[in-house]
């Protein structure tokens, strides 16, 4: 699994691992192929797919399909590598949205729901919390929403039961 805490917003990208090896040769060998890497790094096809991915969602690559395509580093991807990881990197997108997130109620809920959220660069503006027969019911609406880390911070939130995300526009 690839080793990074994305945090949205104004932060800090962290690649250890295996993400950070193909980050490296990206930079250093603009328009590599798919198969270049796997063959110089030893990872299978899939595995590698996965990195990409993830590389591309964080907007650190590019790849373009066909003859004469491949991967290509972003300038963020640059300014990141040559730093040696110590840069601030603006996530760009994510506008307001309503989350509601059932859970079962424990002390420290309400603080572990607001660090992950937080994690995902999502600002609270307004939170209604109620219990009911032992579920908390959290509503928050927020902005700086970008649903797939919403969901990916609370991915494994113990006692999750329901995660909702409604988008409510850029206002």
């Amino acid at each position: 699994m690839c080793k990074y805490r994305k945090v949205l917003g104004v932060s800090r990208s962290r690649l250890s691992g295996r993400a950070r090896d193909i980050l490296e040769l990206v930079v250093n060998n603009s328009g590599i192929t798919v198969s270049e890497i796997s063959r110089r790094l030893g990872l299978h096809r899939s595995t590698l797919d996965r990195y990409v991915k993830i590389l591309k969602d964080l907007g650190l690559v590019e790849t373009k399909p066909g003859r004469g395509g491949g991967v290509y580093p972003t300038k963020d991807a640059v300014l990141l590598v040559r730093s040696g990881g110590r840069v601030t990197i603006v996530r760009r997108g994510g506008g307001r949205a309503r989350i509601l997130i059932e859970a079962e109620d424990r002390p420290g809920l309400l603080a572990d729901v607001t660090n992950r959220l937080a994690s995902a660069g999502v600002n609270i503006l307004e939170t209604e919390l109620k219990v009911e027969e032992g579920i908390a019911i959290m509503e928050f609406e927020a902005e700086n929403v970008v649903h797939e880390e919403v969901l990916q911070e609370l991915d494994g939130l113990s006692g999750l039961i329901r995660v909702e995300v409604e988008p409510r526009g850029r206002k």
